[in-house]
């Protein structure tokens, strides 16, 4: 990607939530936050295991955490579909134990800050 630079701040330490990140804006926002140094969890339908989309699109949850990895965040796959609530909470119980409060939900990104506790 190379857009994040040294008067950006800095995301290490952060942990994001990124619905429908296999491809798409999701996938560039979990891309742009890996580059940022953020772990993140990428969340999405769209598993190498699992049934392709209807439209055979390209792109993978974990195809996607690979990426975020790669540029220098900590990408976490996750096969979820967060339209079920089920699924969300669970989603957000693995997230919970290493975080504090949700801080902001923005459209299909959750940030929080580590526990330091």
């Amino acid at each position: 990607m190379g857009h994040y630079t040294a008067s950006m701040q800095s995301l290490v330490g952060k942990i994001a939530v990124v619905a429908g990140s296999s491809r798409g804006a999701g996938r560039g926002i979990a891309l742009a936050l890996g580059e940022a140094g953020a772990t993140v969890y990428v969340a999405a339908r769209t598993s190498r295991d699992g049934p392709r989309p209807a439209d055979s699109a390209p792109g993978t949850v974990e195809d996607t955490a690979e990426a975020v990895t790669a540029c220098g965040g900590l990408g976490i796959a996750v096969r979820a579909d967060l339209s079920n609530p089920d699924q969300t909470a669970a989603l957000f119980l693995r997230v919970a134990p290493t975080t504090w409060v949700i801080a902001a939900r923005f459209s299909t990104i959750w940030v929080t800050s580590a526990s330091t506790a």
